[in-house]
């Protein structure tokens, strides 16, 4: 199969099902995580900002390099950008949501992996040569998300945004 950006040897599926080379996958995913930042509005200029994790803050510094001022100390930090994927968001939801507990949102700490899953981030992190180690999850609620976005192309992004809007509610 063709990369249907280059024309390349694909080897890997996108998230619209089409095939992409591992560069061109690299800068889509890059691409997607540089809008979400801007469309987003997550960070001010000169903001002190603490990443935590390997993928964040490889993409952090190569994003936002100049714009924000990084910092070792998470107490000293205005934000803290966590290494929380799509995967991570929509589990964490569902398993408060089905245990009955509170939700909470920490207005410090953010996620720049949002749009992002496990398996994507994961091959970023392997084609890029960084560290890169899934946060823990249910698995009983992890296998069903898995379940459901194969039979329903989407429905995680669909399910985050929804997720997102109940936040904004609460």
């Amino acid at each position: 199969m063709k990369c249907y950006i280059c024309g390349k040897e694909a080897s890997y599926a996108s998230q619209k099902g089409r095939e992409v080379c591992d560069r061109c996958f690299c800068n889509s995913f890059e691409k997607r995580i540089r809008k979400y930042i801007r469309t987003s509005k997550l960070f001010e200029k000169k903001e002190k900002v603490f990443a935590e994790g390997n993928v964040t803050n490889f993409l952090m510094k190569k994003i936002l390099g100049r714009f924000v001022e990084f910092t070792n100390n998470p107490k000293k930090a205005d934000k803290i950008v966590k290494e929380i994927s799509l995967d991570d968001e929509i589990c964490s939801f569902l398993e408060n949501l089905f245990e009955g507990k509170l939700i909470k949102s920490k207005r410090k700490e953010i996620s720049i992996l949002r749009d992002s899953s496990d398996e994507e981030t994961a091959k970023f992190a392997k084609l890029k040569g960084i560290d890169f180690k899934p946060n823990k999850k249910n698995e009983e609620i992890y296998e069903l998300i898995k379940d459901i976005s194969k039979r329903h192309t989407g429905s995680n992004f669909t399910l985050a945004k929804n997720i997102e809007l109940l936040n904004r509610l609460t």
